[in-house]
């Protein structure tokens, strides 16, 4: 699994986005199996109604992605 740091557009994130970021993938990848999750890429979005971070993975190799509004609040 690789780490938060390494995964595409995390580079582009602030830093309070980027801390939020590590502290959600740590949790979401902690409760899965690691070979099961892809990440793809990483971006944040200013929603009209509310900013949140987008992540894009595959998970058994299927696409899909989330909204990231805390570390344990995402869907």
């Amino acid at each position: 699994m690789l780490d938060a740091e390494r995964i595409n557009g995390y580079c582009n994130l602030n830093v309070s986005q980027a801390e939020v970021f590590r502290a959600f993938w740590y949790n979401f990848r902690n409760g899965w199996e690691p070979a099961i999750i892809v990440p793809c890429r990483v971006s944040y979005v200013q929603d009209e109604d509310y900013p949140y971070i987008r992540v894009d993975f595959t998970i058994n190799g299927r696409k899909s992605w989330l909204h990231v509004l805390g570390s344990e609040t995402w869907y």
